[in-house]
Parts: structure tokens; sequence; C-alpha cells
């Protein structure tokens, strides 16, 4: 495993009501928060988060960054460079 995704994973289960599970029987491995995916993993070292229409305009971003991947998705975040990805 990617040492900065387990880092955050090790990060992330500290958060009352988070949990890493996978999605059914599949690789795909989720975040959820009190029952809701709010994010997943895709591989080791992207990380799709699920953003509110409100945040999305509030930071400037536009749901084109990555909507040909995933209608749900916002953006990409690669782990090893910590920046969007396009």
């Amino acid at each position: 495993m990617n040492p900065l995704r387990h880092a955050l994973e090790q990060q992330l289960t500290q958060i009352p009501g988070l949990t890493i599970d996978r999605w059914k029987d599949t690789h795909l491995i989720c975040l959820n928060y009190l029952g809701r995916e709010v994010a997943h993993f895709h591989g080791e070292d992207i990380l799709d988060l699920r953003l509110s229409l409100k945040i999305i305009h509030q930071k400037g971003m536009s749901r084109e960054v990555s909507v040909s991947h995933s209608p749900r998705t916002v953006t990409r975040l690669p782990l090893d460079r910590g920046g969007a990805q396009g």
C-alpha cells in the first residue's frame, strides 16, 4: 500500500462516524461518513471526493475537471503529488 495512503487512512479512522470499507464485493475502497459515501479510492493513489455544489462554487472549481472519469466526482487528488489532476 502507498505509504501516504496508509497514513491518510490511519488519520481518517480517528474521525468519529467515518468508516473505510470495500464497496460490495469489489476492490473499490469507500470512505463513508455516518453511512454515506463521501469519497473513494481509485487504485492506490487517487482519491475521489464528493463535494457539494456550494463548495465547488466557493472554491471556484468546475465539475468538468473529471466528469468524464466519474459523473459524481469533482476532482481527483493524487496522493503522491498533492495537487488536483485533470
